[in-house]
């Protein structure tokens, strides 16, 4: 009866691993919303530190806005750049959106992505985006307002 013990076994394992998931839900529940209240507190920081490095009315960021769970920042000069960031917590994730105009060809793109919330092995919740890299809250804003830095 050894196919028993291995059955019973792998039947263990996926229990553990069932359990496993579901606490790892919990946490990511419990604290996206801390995470993405601390990253738009970050961000803010940051363009006011970016809006200093570049004191040049034309490569400012002129608005910065943020609500509950939401930001957006935006550039009205030529590149134009709007983000906007949404906390999604039905989905567990953060959407966000780049609108940029470009100098040559006055062309407008949009790009939509989301970055998703995992846990890391010390169980801190951390975003990741399609790369599977997870992220603190600084590279995660380092990768938000990396689109600024083109003039």
């Amino acid at each position: 009866m050894e196919w028993i013990r291995k059955r019973a076994a792998e039947a263990r394992k996926q229990e553990k691993h069932t359990k496993w998931l579901a606490n790892k839900g919990r946490l990511i529940e419990s604290h996206s919303g801390k995470y993405f209240e601390e990253l738009s507190r970050l961000m803010e920081k940051s363009v006011a530190a970016f809006n200093a490095e570049f004191p040049e009315p034309v490569r400012q960021i002129d608005k910065f806005e943020r609500s509950l769970h939401r930001f957006v920042a935006e550039r009205k000069s030529v590149p134009t750049v709007r983000l906007e960031c949404r906390l999604d917590y039905a989905g567990n994730f953060v959407r966000y959106q780049y609108i940029r105009t470009h100098t040559w060809r006055n062309k407008t793109y949009r790009y939509d992505g989301c970055l998703e919330f995992d846990v890391s092995g010390k169980h801190e919740v951390l975003l990741h985006s399609a790369d599977l890299v997870p992220m603190k809250v600084e590279q995660v804003t380092q990768f938000l307002l990396e689109p600024f830095f083109e003039f």
